[in-house]
C-alpha cells in the first residue's frame, strides 16, 4: 500500500505549498492535464491553477488562499493490490490518525467522482496552526487501479472548497 499514505501525507503538506507547471493541453479558461504514472488518466481544472508533479503525486492549486491554504487537488495513481475501495480509503483515513496532529473522521460513505464509482473519507487536522479540511476519495478507475484524490481546504473555506471539488470531478479516462 505504498500509494496510500504518501498520499494522505503529501496532501496535507500540499495545503500550504505547490507551484509549478507541466505541458497541459488548453481549451478556453481550462487546462486540461495528464496525470503522471497513470493510464490516460486526465484531469482539468481552470487556466489560473498551477500544476506539478513530484515522485508520482499529482498537485493542482488555486491561486486564491485563505488563511495560508490553497485549495488543492492531489491525485495519486496506483493499484488497489486487492482491496476494496472502502479498504482502501480506511488504510488512508488509519494512517491520518497516527501521523497528522489532530487529525479526526468527519464523514465518510460511498461516493462517485468523475462518473467513477468511489469511497471518500472527509477529516480535518492542523497544518501550521491552521484548521485545515481533506477529502480523501479512492475512486476505481480500472481493475485493481484507483486514484487517491485528496481535496485540501482551510476550514471555513467553502468557495475554495466547491472550486477543489468541482476540479475533481474532472477526473477522467481517454
Amino acid at each position: 500500500m505504498r500509494h496510500v499514505p504518501r498520499a494522505l501525507v503529501i496532501a496535507s503538506v500540499a495545503a500550504t505549498l505547490l507551484a509549478g507547471c507541466s505541458a497541459p493541453v488548453e481549451t478556453p479558461g481550462t487546462r486540461t492535464y495528464d496525470v503522471p504514472g497513470s493510464d490516460g488518466l486526465t484531469v482539468s481544472a481552470p487556466s489560473s491553477w498551477t500544476s506539478s508533479s513530484v515522485d508520482g503525486v499529482y498537485y493542482l492549486s488555486s491561486p486564491t488562499e485563505v488563511d495560508g491554504v490553497r485549495p488543492t487537488v492531489v491525485i495519486v495513481p496506483g493499484p488497489l493490490e486487492g482491496q476494496s475501495l472502502d479498504e482502501a480509503a480506511g488504510q488512508t483515513s488509519l494512517y491520518g490518525t497516527e501521523h497528522l496532529r489532530e487529525w479526526r473522521v468527519v464523514d465518510e460513505g460511498a461516493d462517485t467522482l468523475g462518473g467513477f464509482d468511489a469511497y471518500r473519507v472527509s477529516g480535518e487536522h492542523e497544518t501550521r496552526g491552521v484548521d485545515v479540511v481533506e477529502d480523501v476519495v479512492v475512486a476505481g478507475i480500472g481493475e485493481d487501479e484507483a486514484a487517491w484524490v485528496t481535496i485540501t481546504t482551510a476550514a471555513g473555506d467553502s468557495e475554495g472548497a466547491a472550486e477543489a471539488r468541482a476540479v475533481a470531478e474532472q477526473i477522467s479516462l481517454r
